[in-house]
């Protein structure tokens, strides 16, 4: 029984980076990115449970489409995993507003103008027609020991921050795991984290 729990830990952990039935990140979890935006700027936002509007910094990563409170923040309040067209909104009755559908709510963002909206629906219909190649890029499920405060947490983010060919990756200081997807050199990432005095130890490799 402890064995298959093991099993389901990892499989639903190294399922949030690349799974594409997940549109939300955990609560409990931070996502690390760092790869360069195909998309960036401002949108309104209908919140999930208040349903109010609130203007969110918008960048996407490929067909992970994070949103920030400003754009000066270092790290993402949400991500939406794209994996439907995006279609014009027939359910509210803002201007430029837009619907993005995932397995677990349907995201409505209203852009600045007409051409800003067109130019959204453009580059995010292009994820759908060719879908994202991630050819000799691995999961990397590692146990992480020693981040008991936020200042070890930003510690280990800018570690990452720091790796070649890290693409992304999921911290979860609550069961001490750290899920990186992308191609790097692991001895580097394992010698700068142990350097800094916390414990890293691969668990899993998923090609």
């Amino acid at each position: 029984m402890a064995l298959n729990n093991s099993k389901n830990e990892e499989y639903r952990l190294n399922n949030q980076i690349r799974t594409r039935s997940n549109s939300i990140l955990p609560i409990t979890s931070t996502l690390i990115t760092k790869s360069k935006a195909d998309k960036e700027g401002y949108l309104v936002k209908q919140g999930g449970v208040v349903r109010s509007w609130k203007r969110r910094w918008f960048s996407l990563h490929a067909d992970q489409l994070f949103y920030y409170k400003t754009r000066a923040d270092e790290y993402p309040k949400g991500v939406i995993k794209i994996f439907q067209r995006p279609q014009r909104s027939k359910r509210s009755e803002r201007p430029f507003c837009f619907e993005i559908p995932t397995t677990q709510r349907t995201f409505y963002l209203q852009a600045d103008s007409e051409a800003e909206m067109l130019e959204w629906f453009e580059i995010l219909s292009q994820i759908i027609e060719q879908p994202i190649r991630y050819e000799d890029q691995r999961n990397y499920l590692y146990n992480v020991k020693g981040i008991d405060c936020e200042r070890c947490e930003n510690k280990v983010k800018s570690i990452i921050y720091s790796i070649s060919g890290v693409t992304s990756a999921v911290l979860e200081m609550e069961h001490e795991t750290l899920a990186i997807f992308g191609k790097f050199d692991q001895s580097v990432l394992e010698a700068k984290v142990n350097e800094c005095g916390f414990k890293l130890k691969l668990i899993s490799l998923i090609s």
